[in-house]
């Protein structure tokens, strides 16, 4: 499975969300890891599962939602 990421800079830290934040992915990795975001050990755990990862922006998001809308 593919997990859409996004990497965030808050208060000069570099933190990575899973997205959508509000997905199902993003809560069950929450609910696995007890943390809104994820660090390169849960990536690798994840990695080690099967799984892969695509940086995304919060505008492709935005993008995509807007794209699914309109084919609607």
């Amino acid at each position: 499975m593919q997990i859409m990421i996004e990497s965030r800079n808050v208060w000069g830290n570099e933190l990575t969300y899973v997205m959508p934040e509000d997905g199902q992915v993003a809560k069950a990795i929450r609910g696995l890891t007890g943390k809104k975001t994820i660090d390169n050990n849960d990536m690798e755990q994840l990695r080690t599962l099967g799984h892969s990862f695509l940086w995304v922006t919060k505008e492709e998001m935005e993008l995509a939602k807007v794209a699914e809308l309109v084919q609607a």
